[in-house]
């Protein structure tokens, strides 16, 4: 053990008692704001206990719908969504649901979230120490982890980020071992938390190739052993993926791996997707949402009492276009396209159109979406290929995290949540510095600090030119690591300080 049991008791009670405080007093603050409790993402609870997401509509219906013989699907009207999920995370939910109940599975899913979080934070002190020998960086490591307010805040929701981050943890703790002892059965069990955290999370499987690194890393010219643990490590992770894929393939005929979705992925229309698309040209989606320009639309179609023109919801749309939206495309081009989007949605929810009609005015809306992107790639080449991916980096990195710390909204009204969002920030900007920087310690560290970074660089490939698309919580399997490389950087700096001045 890295640190002794009296201090390790210790430090599961500070970290108890942090946990519960941080969220408490987040829970104390949404129905202060909300005290009516109107259901709003991030912003709202659901039966006076987890706090209620958008997202709570893909991991929360499989098991209801298996038990009332639907099949274990998020909805058995929509084809294909009985792979639209991994299944890890709606098989946590569907336990504490039969377990207790509907109103008690969220009440006591926060629990079981807040031990597995804290048994993951000695579960990352231990991989730290297993990787680098230093119980200083092992501290440090688990420190930032266990008392991340993003990871701890999120232990009060029903999605996978109440447990990814967890099985995370685990995972890189039998690889550490399998690293540090080179057995069999660490090598076995490290492929075995791939595959769960995998089918929890699946941007964890860019983590693969790293994985795989280290075997050969460990067991150089050793091509016989190389083979071994690297067969062993696919057996782990057989146990969990080969049950999966065979049942993906009986009820969808088709070879997933994870999941898949067939043409449009959250119900807005492939239009949607289109838009999204044309928006990552010239910003980052997240920052700008395609969702929220068809949320309008929606709302003011169902709002029959209370809606506008169509041709005036769009100019306002128009309106809060930013100025680089306008870099490629003409302002009637995009007007246009946003017209053809309304249009279509206007159809869809008639309730009298036929599936050709839908089908015809979904074909044009993204016909109309696809032009504007085609259309800025064309003219726009260096913006689209060097500036994009450079903002999507930007938007990384300088950011502090707290978009779900609710008790930090207003920080601008307040200094001690300014100075909270501040500190956060900067962090956020360390941690990307330091995994950088740490290559001046890369012959001390080299397996560690080519793990992490193949890591994510392979995330962030996979973020910036493949979907196109991301939130900061789409960082969180990456950060464990990163806290790792932290750690040594972060010692070795503080070590070379005193060297040179003789402390």
């Amino acid at each position: 053990m890295v640190i002794s049991k009296k201090s390790g008791f210790l430090f599961f009670f500070v970290l108890l008692i942090y946990i519960l405080c941080v969220n408490l007093y987040n829970v104390h603050i949404i129905k202060k704001n909300n005290p009516k409790n109107i259901e709003d993402n991030c912003k709202s609870l659901v039966y006076n206990s987890t706090i209620y997401s958008v997202d709570n509509y893909w991991y929360v219906h499989q098991m209801k719908n298996f038990i009332n013989g639907k099949g274990f699907t998020i909805d058995p009207n929509k084809a294909h969504y009985d792979v639209r999920r991994t299944p890890v995370y709606p098989l946590f939910y569907g336990i504490h649901y039969l377990a207790f109940g509907e109103d008690g599975s969220y009440k006591y899913i926060r629990v079981t979230q807040i031990l597995l979080f804290i048994l993951a934070t000695f579960a990352l002190l231990q991989a730290a120490f297993h990787f680098t020998q230093k119980k200083s960086i092992a501290i440090i490591a688990a420190c930032l982890f266990g008392f991340n307010p993003l990871f701890v805040v999120y232990l009060f929701y029903t999605i996978t980020e109440g447990i990814s981050p967890a099985l995370m943890c685990f995972m890189l703790y039998f690889i550490s071992l399998g690293y540090r002892y080179n057995r069999k059965k660490d090598w076995f069990f490290a492929g075995l938390f791939f595959a769960l955290g995998c089918l929890c999370r699946p941007a964890i499987f860019f983590l693969a190739p790293s994985f795989l690194f280290l075997i050969i890393y460990k067991n150089k010219k050793k091509v016989n052993d190389i083979i071994i643990y690297s067969l062993f490590s696919f057996f782990g992770a057989a146990v969990l993926f080969a049950p999966h894929v065979i049942r993906n393939y009986c009820v969808s005929k088709d070879f997933i791996l994870l999941e898949k979705y067939y043409g449009d992925p959250m119900d807005y229309g492939m239009p949607n997707i289109a838009l999204r698309y044309w928006i990552t040209c010239w910003i980052n989606p997240a920052d700008y949402t395609s969702e929220a320009i068809s949320n309008k639309m929606l709302q003011n179609i169902n709002n029959s009492t209370s809606s506008i023109p169509k041709s005036v919801l769009i100019e306002q749309e128009l309106e809060r276009l930013p100025k680089q939206a306008f870099l490629a495309n003409s302002r009637d081009e995009i007007k246009d396209a946003y017209g053809s989007l309304y249009d279509y949605y206007n159809i869809k929810l008639s309730g009298i159109s036929t599936k050709k009609s839908i089908d015809s005015s979904e074909a044009i809306a993204q016909q109309k979406m696809e032009h504007l992107r085609n259309k800025f790639i064309q003219n726009k080449p260096f913006q689209f290929y060097i500036i994009r991916p450079m903002l999507f980096l930007k938007s990384l990195i300088l950011q502090s995290n707290s978009y779900i710390l609710i008790f930090l909204d207003d920080y601008q009204n307040n200094i001690v949540k300014w100075i909270a969002k501040l500190v956060l920030y900067l962090l956020n900007i360390y941690l990307f510095a330091a995994l950088f920087l740490a290559l001046i310690f890369i012959k001390k560290y080299k397996p560690v600090t080519i793990f992490a970074f193949l890591f994510l660089f392979l995330h962030l490939i996979y973020l910036i030119f493949i979907i196109e698309y991301f939130e900061a919580r789409y960082l969180i399997p990456i950060f464990p690591l990163m806290y790792i490389v932290a750690g040594i950087f972060t010692v070795e700096c503080l070590g070379k300080i005193k060297a040179k001045l003789n402390f």
